[in-house]
């Protein structure tokens, strides 16, 4: 039977051993953590970094790892003269029964969005190891959500924008219906973040499923749900992968079509993840104005089939009029209305219109870059 796990390259390791905020908290909190003479489980070891540093401090270590890797982290521990303190095990815990009661279960088994490290049975598993009043680490994981807007989202912003006069916005629909990775600043959050789900290590996890609100404090263009999560290490030693966080893991992007939103507006958010497999999520957004929905969105991870239609094109002949209307809104101020209008104006134009294209064209370019979205100024110029 194929072991479950990570079957990836070197690299990958290479790349989390260069993630030093990731690695300088991982020792922080084993300095804090183990004492000599423990006994620590580390699970899904990989190339070995946290059983090397456990057992440095003085405990006898079980390295866990199901894939080939763990040969690597057998030879590191080799060469670091700790072999006779830490014992790898080439194999899957979740089929693994205990070999010893531990102290400590430590272990870095969380991805961009904790869910999609696919460990959570192991960890859960790696239960059955530990001692009454035994530790782990992290201890607890919180996922955390925030609005965020004003922001470029290339994977949506790629389809909305016109290539060439080529209209590439049925894709759109498509696009929306996703996620990304992103790394973004503290500065583009609307509101503050909400826990969404809180997950006490190595107990069962939780349901993956609930509805969190925000009240917006600026007008801005919704962009969508930033994920992230902060791992409780060590008592006063918290790991985030949040806006601002130098890691190689990021934030995860729910997308969403762009909102109008104003100050004092709150949005409602429901998440759940529907298979543990495939990661697949559904996600909702509510725009709520004095109580009153103006707006609302749903989409869904993996089921492209079920998606709505993409909007008919306006008629042909129809692009000096939505331009009219477009530069009515741009000179009223409202850059999103005049957007949207002049994006809908060059899709209606036909060679009759070709006198008026050019102007509409820099308009569309120069409502981008007032709004922040060079690249897409020069796509449309």
């Amino acid at each position: 039977m194929q072991p479950r796990g990570h079957s990836l390259p070197l690299e990958y390791h290479r790349i989390l051993l260069d993630d030093f905020t990731r690695v300088d908290f991982y020792d922080r909190a084993i300095r804090a953590l183990v004492r000599p003479g423990d006994v620590v489980l580390d699970v899904g070891t990989g190339s070995g970094l946290l059983a090397l540093l456990a057992a440095r401090r003085g405990a006898r270590v079980h390295a866990v790892e199901s894939m080939p890797v763990a040969r690597i982290a057998a030879a590191l521990a080799a060469r670091n003269g700790l072999a006779d303190r830490i014992i790898v095990h080439e194999r899957d815990l979740v089929e693994m029964e205990p070999v010893e009661p531990v102290d400590l279960i430590l272990g870095e088994f969380i991805g961009r969005f904790l869910v999609d490290d696919r460990m959570l049975d192991a960890v859960e598993a790696a239960g059955r190891w530990l001692k009454p009043g035994g530790r782990c680490c992290p201890s607890s994981v919180t996922l955390r959500l925030a609005p965020v807007g004003n922001i470029p989202v290339p994977p949506i912003d790629l389809w909305r924008t016109p290539l060439l006069g080529l209209d590439l916005s049925p894709a759109v629909p498509w696009a929306v219906w996703g996620t990304s990775s992103t790394e973004l600043p503290g500065g583009a959050l609307l509101a503050d973040p909400a826990d969404w789900h809180r997950w006490i290590t190595p107990g069962p996890p939780p349901p993956f499923a609930g509805e969190v609100r925000f009240r917006i404090g600026r007008r801005a263009r919704f962009s969508g749900v930033l994920g992230f999560f902060e791992a409780d290490l060590a008592p006063g030693i918290r790991l985030s992968s949040g806006p601002g966080a130098t890691t190689h893991w990021g934030q995860v992007l729910f997308h969403a079509p762009p909102l109008a939103l104003e100050p004092g507006d709150e949005l409602v958010v429901h998440l759940e993840m529907l298979t543990s497999e495939d990661l697949d999520f559904r996600w909702s957004v509510t725009q709520l104005r004095c109580g009153t929905e103006v707006d609302a969105f749903s989409a869904q991870t993996g089921a492209l089939v079920s998606m709505p239609q993409p909007t008919p094109l306006p008629p042909s002949g129809a692009g000096a009029e939505l331009a009219a209307i477009a530069r009515d809104s741009d000179r009223r101020g409202d850059l999103d209305a005049a957007i949207t209008g002049f994006e809908a104006a060059t899709r209606a134009l036909t060679p009759a219109d070709d006198a008026a294209a050019p102007a509409i064209w820099e308009d569309l370019a120069l409502a981008y870059r007032r709004a922040g979205r060079p690249r897409d100024a020069v796509r449309a110029a």
